[in-house]
C-alpha cells in the first residue's frame, strides 16, 4: 500500500474515534458536574444543620450561664428578664425575648442571639419557658432551618439558688 493512501486511511479512523470520543467525555464530564453539584448540595445541607444547632446551643448555654448568677427571674408579656448583679455590683435586668423581625430569632437585650448567619436560613420555632416551683425554670429552645426544614430543640431545667421566683 502507497503511504499517501496509509496517511489517509489513518486520517479517516482518527475522525471517526473522535466522533465516538466527544459524546462520551462529555457524558463523562457531564455525570461529574452533576456529582460535584449534589456534593456541594449536600454540604451545604449539613453546614446549616450545624449552624442551627451551634446557635440553638449557643442561646441554651447563655440563658443557663445568666439563670446561674440570677437573684431574679420573672416572666413578662412572653418575656423572660433576669436580674443578675453586674461586675460594677449594680443590679442589671438581662432580657430574653422571641422576635418576629424578618425572621423569627432570640434576642437578648434587644440583641441578636440566633439568626445572624449569611450562609444559612434559621429561624426559631418556639421559646418556652415556665417555672417550676418557685426557683426552677425550665426553658426550651426549637430551632429550624428554613432551607431543608430539618428542626433541632434543646430543653433545660435551671435550679437557681438566690432566686426569688416568677
Amino acid at each position: 500500500m502507497s503511504k499517501r493512501r496509509k496517511l489517509w486511511r489513518e486520517a479517516g479512523q482518527s475522525l471517526v474515534e473522535l466522533a465516538v470520543a466527544l459524546p462520551l467525555i462529555a457524558l463523562l464530564l457531564g455525570s461529574l458536574a452533576m456529582a460535584l453539584g449534589w456534593g456541594m448540595r449536600a454540604y451545604v445541607s449539613l453546614l446549616s444543620d450545624w449552624e442551627l444547632q451551634n446557635q440553638v446551643r449557643f442561646s441554651m448555654e447563655r440563658i443557663t450561664s445568666d439563670l446561674m448568677y440570677a437573684y431574679r427571674f420573672e416572666s413578662v408579656g412572653g418575656r423572660l428578664r433576669i436580674l443578675i448583679h453586674g461586675a460594677d455590683g449594680v443590679p442589671q435586668w438581662i432580657e430574653y425575648v422571641r422576635t418576629e423581625e424578618d425572621r423569627p430569632r432570640l434576642a437578648r437585650n434587644s440583641q441578636p442571639l440566633t439568626g445572624e448567619s449569611r450562609l444559612v436560613d434559621i429561624a426559631i420555632a418556639d421559646f418556652e419557658f415556665r417555672p417550676v416551683g418557685t426557683r426552677t425554670l425550665f426553658f426550651r429552645i426549637k430551632g429550624e432551618n428554613l432551607r431543608t426544614g430539618h428542626v433541632f430543640e434543646l430543653e433545660s431545667a435551671v435550679t437557681v439558688a438566690n432566686a426569688e421566683g416568677l
